[in-house]
């Protein structure tokens, strides 16, 4: 294999293997899961872990392959987690400047990465939103809510599923006014059965707060 991060590689080497993996990524799931092998995850991650060494339009590249390998079927996905893709991610959304290059983009594909690696997944979920030194996941989601409009649609589900994750996943929802945002989103009818279950949800485990 070819190795994505090696420091004998230069800039257009790099932008060519990324390239090619994004291809690669968007294959059926045989050649998809060729992808899987933990060396080719380890560096695709260290791409997102070391960002600032490697190209904008190189990272993206790679962001964009892990976000398509997080929509492949749940063994793919387990592979994701084993490598740590999810606190990588996480921790990427805290680092990446609002005036780098291609830096909405970014967020986008790391957010519908974590979507995907997180839906239905307890687990994967409290992963994302306790991860320190990271504030996790909760106020890049609140913060996609308020100004991306096509992001909406990713974090609001996002948003409602943890408060069903665990007992600390709620507590960190509660560092950042959760509860309130919940009822916030009552006012808004696509989005009220949601924000109920949530609160239906928390209410049950945590009656006192």
């Amino acid at each position: 294999g070819r190795d994505l991060t090696g420091e004998g590689g230069d800039a257009e080497t790099v932008a060519q293997a990324a390239d090619i993996l994004l291809l690669f990524s968007h294959a059926d799931e045989t050649v998809a899961s060729k992808m899987l092998v933990h060396a080719v995850l380890q560096d695709l991650l260290l791409v997102v872990q070391e960002s600032t060494r490697f190209a904008p339009a190189t990272l993206l590249a790679v962001l964009k392959c892990l976000k398509n390998l997080s929509m492949g079927p749940s063994a793919h996905v387990l592979h994701l987690q084993r490598a740590g893709a999810v606190v990588t991610l996480v921790y990427f959304l805290d680092t990446v400047a609002d005036d780098a290059p291609y830096a909405l983009e970014m967020r986008g594909q790391v957010l519908l990465s974590l979507y995907h690696l997180c839906k239905l997944n307890r687990l994967r979920q409290e992963q994302a939103v306790v991860c320190p030194p990271s504030k996790g996941i909760v106020p890049h989601l609140q913060e996609a809510v308020v100004r991306s409009t096509h992001l909406k649609h990713v974090a609001l589900p996002m948003l409602c599923d943890i408060a069903r994750a665990s007992k600390r996943s709620r507590t960190e929802l509660w560092k950042y006014s959760g509860a309130g945002f919940y009822l916030e989103l009552l006012a808004q009818e696509a989005w009220r059965d949601d924000a109920l279950e949530a609160l239906a949800a928390w209410l049950a485990d945590e009656p006192r707060k």
